[in-house]
């Protein structure tokens, strides 16, 4: 099983001058047709 794609979203970005996360969500796929998702 391989990695085919991968996709990301940032969806949200801190403040500026303040700092913080980052929310960012990924999408795998896979080269068997297995997709996953996350937050980095």
């Amino acid at each position: 099983m391989k990695i085919t794609d991968v996709k990301t979203w940032v969806v949200d970005n801190p403040p500026p001058g303040i700092g913080g996360k980052y929310f960012i969500f990924v999408k795998l796929t896979t080269d068997g047709g297995v997709v996953g998702y996350g937050e980095a």
